[in-house]
């Protein structure tokens, strides 16, 4: 759900929409059902309402629901999975026809809008395949909610959340400053979910507000980027100026792109997240962002949320091949933290350069990557090192592919290992150290 919020999202960004999307964290971590038509029909709903909708958002829903007839039977969760814009609407007149091949709501719509009228007609058609109904709802001018429900068996949790590093974040106080009410009840909802203390503003000035009669500091901002008035990274400007917040982590959300290294690290920005923000990347954040500061309840020198360096990793070389950003900051501040010294590269091709010029104890290497994907340049990693005479370095390979055999493909590449994103830090620092353990050895996977 939250891959198809992603990959539709410059569609949004380019009309001028906010994508967003919501799974309820209380639902269960896996369940059993085909992903691919799954992710069709999505894609289908979603595009359908980024074509007719011109200003507003796209809101991609899921969520627990009761049956209405009959129970569901065990072991199985009902879902709603609801589409939602702010488009043109559809007249009461065509919706009963919607559904139909070839339909859409009149002919002067096909005209200015394009499209055959098949996609909603086949997204019914797979939705009923997998035992399910669909729907929609929508007014003229008001935009529309297409929906559907699914019944799916539960399956056993294959990565169990880690409730100790979620008690880590229980209590902590956080600003929300967004514009935008669906986002702000989307991450009011998410932090609550994992026991933080939220507070919630729409804009640049009563953050400022708030924060001026704020007696202790919020652990973290979280603050959009695009907002009117102000934006936020003038409210980060006036929070660096403030010595009281002065120490409050600022995360910045953004549907743009980054702004300069030299911008985030004057106003201590500790991370920059593309819009719209996966769950698991947003936790994953926290946990880092948060665990470098000092709870305000602590004692001077209690260290319990720091992350504590790893000495048998202090001064280990580590290349990072990596070319999302936000992945990149993350790991890089979980591995120095733990004494790591990292260099980057965003592709493979700046990989391989990397690796002929400098010596690494361990390559972290994306698979999917442009210009050269991880894989290549393993193959090429691997070549240079037999022509050189050098030390085989380590590769673990940085993917989001969970699939049974996976990691006999990275073998068959050259790689020694792979781990899954998005990446958490105590496997990613237990890899590290499995890895560099070896000390030179010529390891063989």
């Amino acid at each position: 759900v939250e891959s198809v919020a992603e990959i539709l999202n410059l569609k949004a960004v380019d009309k001028g929409l906010e994508m967003l999307c919501y799974v309820d964290p209380a639902l269960p971590n896996w369940l059993v059902g085909d992903a691919t038509r799954l992710r069709q029909i999505l894609v289908n709903l979603a595009g359908n309402a980024i074509k007719f909708t011109s200003k507003g958002e796209v809101f991609i829903e899921v969520k627990r629901v009761r049956r209405r007839q009959g129970r569901a039977e065990p072991g199985t969760v009902s879902l709603r999975i609801s589409v939602k814009d702010t488009g043109i609407g559809i007249a009461k007149e065509h919706l009963a026809r919607i559904f139909d091949k070839f339909t859409q709501a009149d002919s002067s719509t096909t005209r200015k809008f394009g499209g055959t009228g098949l996609g909603l007609s086949i997204s019914r058609s797979l939705v009923e395949l997998m035992g399910g109904k669909m729907g929609v709802r929508s007014k003229p001018g008001r935009g529309s909610t297409f929906y559907f429900t699914l019944d799916l068996p539960v399956a056993p949790d294959r990565q169990p959340r880690r409730r100790t590093h979620l008690a880590s974040l229980r209590g902590r106080s956080v600003l929300v400053v967004d514009d935008n009410a669906t986002n702000r009840k989307i991450l009011e909802r998410t932090l609550a979910s994992w026991k933080l203390r939220v507070h919630l503003v729409e804009n640049g000035v009563q953050a400022l507000r708030v924060l001026a009669a704020q007696r202790t500091p919020f652990d973290l901002i979280l603050l959009d980027e695009q907002m009117p008035e102000m934006s936020g990274l003038e409210v980060a400007e006036r929070v660096r100026q403030d010595r009281k917040h002065n120490g409050s982590q600022i995360v910045v959300l953004s549907s743009l792109g980054r702004v300069d290294a030299e911008t985030l690290e004057r106003l201590k920005i500790a991370q920059w997240l593309t819009k719209p923000v996966k769950q698991a990347k947003l936790l994953e954040t926290l946990l880092a962002v948060l665990a470098s500061g000092e709870r305000k309840d602590q004692k001077p020198g209690s260290n319990r949320n720091k992350a504590e360096p790893t000495s048998r990793l202090d001064g280990v070389r580590i290349l990072l091949v990596e070319d999302n950003l936000d992945n990149q900051k993350l790991a890089v501040r979980i591995l120095e933290q733990a004494g790591c010294k990292v260099v980057v590269a965003a592709d493979g091709a700046q990989a391989c350069e990397a690796a002929h010029r400098g010596r690494f104890d361990l390559i972290l290497m994306d698979v999917q990557m442009p210009v050269m994907d991880g894989f290549t340049a393993t193959q090429r990693i691997r070549e240079q090192e037999k022509r050189d005479g050098r030390t085989r370095v380590p590769i673990v390979a940085l993917t989001a592919h969970a699939l049974q055999g996976y990691r006999d493909l990275c073998l068959q590449h050259g790689m020694d290992d792979y781990l899954t994103k998005p990446l958490r830090k105590r496997a990613l620092l237990q890899a590290v150290e499995e890895w560099v353990s070896h000390n030179g050895e010529d390891v063989q996977p």
